[in-house]
């Protein structure tokens, strides 16, 4: 499934999010967050911290979010994962293919 989405292919059974709702509440928790776009119509939502040590970049499409993390704190890690949860988007993490909800 993950796989599926991040090439942009379609997934059955999934149900297409309210992206817009999510977005703007993940530019909410992230102060200082920029919304972007490629000249490939490709959108981001790109946030670096005041020490420009920590960054998040933010992808989706509408049936996914995925959110890209180097050096960050779990504070703003937990963040995130707070939003995305508030919209029935649990975590997900390829590095250990685990699925991280309140199932689990």
């Amino acid at each position: 499934m993950y796989r599926s989405l991040i090439n942009g292919r379609a997934v059955d059974g999934l149900e297409t999010l309210p992206i817009e709702s999510i977005l703007s509440e993940l530019v909410t928790a992230l102060p200082g967050s920029v919304r972007e776009s490629d000249p490939a119509g490709w959108e981001t939502i790109d946030w670096v911290d005041e020490d420009d040590q920590s960054r998040i970049q933010i992808s989706w499409s509408d049936l996914h979010v995925q959110v890209d993390c180097r050096q960050v704190s779990y504070d703003v890690v937990n963040r995130i994962i707070g939003v995305l949860a508030d919209f029935g988007c649990p975590l997900y993490d390829p590095q250990v293919d685990e699925r991280f909800d309140s199932a689990t």
